[in-house]
């Protein structure tokens, strides 16, 4: 299934589309405020974006995206859990990306390879070293 292309919004209402990032692998998670496992994995989402672009060759994008809530909401638990915005953190306002690639759990996170294809979805939370996996295996 290939990831669709959606335009949404970041918190700074500067919208977004997802095809900006063609060519290069994707992790994206689906998550709400209301969802504590959602919440874990955003912290973990936050520690791989690091770690795979501070000089270990990584040329993946993260994306926080959010299903539905307001931008206030998801500033207010980006700042609770220490996210910073080296995160890009979009909003789905009408959760229709969710929608598009039949989520089924909380968290929802995807994994894009360079040809826009999902390789592979992790549904509910993952550990930091199962996402790592994950992502080198994007990144081959």
């Amino acid at each position: 299934q290939f990831l669709p292309d959606m335009m949404l919004k970041g918190l700074d209402s500067h919208e977004v589309r997802l095809s900006d990032f063609a060519g290069k692998p994707m992790v994206i998670s689906l998550w709400a405020s209301w969802c504590p496992l959602c919440k874990n994995q955003l912290t973990q989402l936050n520690a791989l974006q690091k770690e795979f672009s501070s000089g270990n060759g990584g040329d993946a994008v993260f994306l926080a995206i959010n299903r539905g809530e307001s931008s206030e909401q998801v500033q207010a638990v980006s700042q609770e859990l220490g996210i910073d915005s080296s995160l890009l953190t979009l909003l789905d306002t009408h959760d229709a990306l969710y929608r598009a690639v039949n989520g089924f759990s909380m968290p929802e996170t995807l994994f894009i390879g360079k040809d826009g294809i999902i390789r592979e979805r992790q549904r509910g939370l993952a550990s930091l070293e199962e996402l790592r996996r994950h992502v080198r295996d994007l990144q081959r």
